[in-house]
Order: structure tokens, then C-alpha cells, then sequence
């Protein structure tokens, strides 16, 4: 089964635009149309052919809006565990956030684009968004491991989310079929086993340091040992409320954008 045309990453030559200012591209499938590279060969240029099957990790969250914390932060974790590649899924509507995103889900997704042109190995999704309605987790994932058959799908989440995992659907055959990268987030604890854990997700805590290529069998949840992320998109819709810069906390092409848009402005 090839990749679904829903993968999607944004072309480099827009670099300086924002997504579909030249080409009238206004929504996620057009934008996805207009992708130069297809996730496949993006991955596969990316992985080492001597260190086994692609590992790439899964990303998802609402991005409202993206900011460094997601950024920086994961492709730490992406390089001290070695993962291939990293996909950012922004949710069209994120099940756990009933009250709905504070953007719409194509403003959130033009800025993930615009967010992740500087990385190469961290790439645009747009999965979710193209399918529209509530996605869960478990689905999305056994949507990747078809679209990418022989590599392995590795869960990315903040310790944030780690700490909440056990409400979401299906969550024992999530943490049973894929093991899970951990993005350290304050004011969790930086010791995975400190924190209130279920039992299942306790005991293949992995110590900090090893590589998912260089763990034994029996570790499932790798510490990412990144500095911790600080800032929150909380605060980041509530600053854009009050008129603030935020050029200096977010990448300079979100926060022109986001000012563009006039998103989260108080009614």
C-alpha cells in the first residue's frame, strides 16, 4: 500500500510566502498537491541503511499555536534517540480539547508548515486535518503503519500527555504496538518514574541516554533528555489577546502570519 496523498510536507520554494499566497492553495489538500517530496522519500533518504528498518516518530497535538517548544525540543529528542524522521499531525479537532481549538484547523496547519521549514527530518502531516471530525490516536497510528509498512512507528508526546495517556482510547494497545518518545515538559519531573504512572507504562520506562536502536526488548518509554520546554500555547493565545510581539517566542514567519490573520484576537 503506497503513502496516502494526505502525508504531506510543504515545499522549500514557498519559503518566504505563507502557504498558498502564490498559487491560491487554501486548504490542506491543495497544499498537500503542491508537496515537492513524498514522506516515503523524505524517510528514505533520511535513514542510516546500515542501522535496520526506518524509525519514524508520530506527533500529534492541536499546535494552537506552534511554537519553540515543539520545535527544538523534538528534533533534540529525535537525535539523541534516533529516529529518522518525525511527522507533525495537526488534529482538525483534538478529542481531549472538547471546547474546540481556539485557531481553525487551516490556520494552525499553515503555521506547523511554516514552523518546520528549517528542519528537514521534521515533517508536515496533514492526515488529520484532511480527514476533518475527531481523530484518535490509535486510529492515526494503524493509518501510518499502513502507509509505511516495514518501518516502525514511534508515539513523540510531552510528559504532559505521558501523564494523561491512560484516559485515551485504547490507550493499553497504544503503549502495547508502539513504544513512545518522551518530550521533557516543566514543571513534570525530569525522572519518568516519579511520576503517577500506570503499572503497564512503568515497567518499560527506559533509562535516559539509550537510543531506541540500542534499547533491549523490554524498554518502551524512552526519556528524550532534551532541556525542558517552559513556554505553552496557553500563554502564547492569551499574549497574542493582549496585542503583544511574539516574535521573540515564536518563529519569526508564525508570528508574522499569526498577526496577519488577526488569530486570537479578543472579539
Amino acid at each position: 500500500m503506497g503513502a496516502p496523498a494526505a502525508f504531506s510536507a510543504m515545499p522549500r520554494s514557498q519559503e518566504n510566502q505563507t502557504p498558498g499566497a502564490a498559487a491560491g492553495l487554501n486548504t490542506p489538500r491543495q497544499r498537500a498537491a503542491a508537496c515537492l517530496n513524498t514522506p516515503r522519500q523524505r524517510a528514505a533518504a533520511g535513514a542510516d541503511p546500515m542501522s535496520g528498518r526506518p524509525i519514524l516518530g508520530f506527533y500529534g497535538g492541536s499546535f494552537d499555536p506552534i511554537h519553540g517548544g515543539h520545535l527544538a525540543p523534538v528534533e533534540d529528542v529525535r537525535q539523541r534517540l534516533g529516529l529518522d524522521a518525525v511527522y507533525f499531525v495537526p488534529a482538525f479537532h483534538a478529542p481531549h480539547k472538547p471546547s474546540g481549538p481556539s485557531a481553525p484547523a487551516a490556520h494552525r496547519f499553515a503555521m506547523v508548515a511554516l514552523a518546520l521549514m528549517p528542519f528537514d527530518r521534521l515533517i508536515l502531516s496533514d492526515d488529520e486535518v484532511a480527514r476533518e471530525g475527531k481523530s484518535y490516536t490509535i486510529d492515526t497510528l494503524a493509518r501510518f503503519e499502513s502507509a509505511f509498512p516495514g518501518s516502525e512507528i514511534v508515539l513523540v508526546l510531552g510528559t504532559d500527555t505521558l501523564v494523561t495517556l491512560s484516559t485515551w482510547r485504547e490507550w493499553r494497545r497504544i503503549v502495547s504496538n508502539h513504544r513512545i518518545a518522551v518530550v521533557h515538559r516543566e514543571p513534570y519531573e525530569r525522572d519518568l518514574a516519579a511520576l503517577d504512572l500506570p503499572e503497564e507504562i512503568r515497567v518499560g520506562l527506559a533509562r535516559e541516554g539509550v537510543s531506541l536502536r540500542a534499547a533491549p526488548p523490554s524498554a518502551r518509554v524512552f526519556p528524550g533528555g532534551n532541556a525542558a520546554v517552559t513556554i505553552s500555547s496557553t500563554w502564547i493565545r492569551d499574549a497574542a489577546a493582549n496585542g503583544e510581539d511574539l516574535e521573540s517566542v515564536l518563529p519569526r514567519e508564525v508570528a508574522r502570519y499569526l498577526r496577519k490573520q488577526g488569530l486570537y484576537r479578543r472579539a
